[in-house]
């Protein structure tokens, strides 16, 4: 919030030198058919946002990506079962996403350990 206020005047100029990236994935394999919710005790279970449950054996895949008011950049796909680290975070950014972008953009992410360890602040 404090961010989000710090911003808040910010021009379309400002915002269009600002890049968002950002790492997500999808399970890929079958569901089960037991659909799952968390819900409140006083709400009623809504159709719309359940979903099934994945099976066991399932697959993973991890993608990174980045957007920016030009547009999205390349999509870099984790190799199966890694886990990211800082070392990895780091070539990632330096071999496929900064790349796309011109020097002197705000690279924007969240605050995942990964990304605000040492090597990586001292990359940027």
């Amino acid at each position: 919030m404090k961010w989000a206020k710090a911003h808040k005047n910010w021009t379309a100029e400002d915002w269009a030198q600002v890049v968002w990236s950002d790492e997500s994935g999808r399970h890929l394999g079958n569901y089960s058919r037991k659909n799952r919710a968390w819900s409140r005790i006083d709400e009623r279970l809504d159709p719309f946002v359940m979903h099934g449950t994945h099976a066991q054996n399932r697959s993973y895949v991890g993608y990174w990506a980045s957007i920016s008011m030009d547009g999205t950049g390349p999509i870099y796909v984790l190799p199966h079962k890694t886990t990211m680290k800082a070392a990895l975070h780091q070539d990632i950014l330096k071999d496929y996403l900064l790349p796309h972008y011109n020097i002197g953009s705000i690279f924007q992410q969240n605050n995942a350990p990964y990304h605000t360890t040492k090597e990586v602040l001292n990359f940027f």
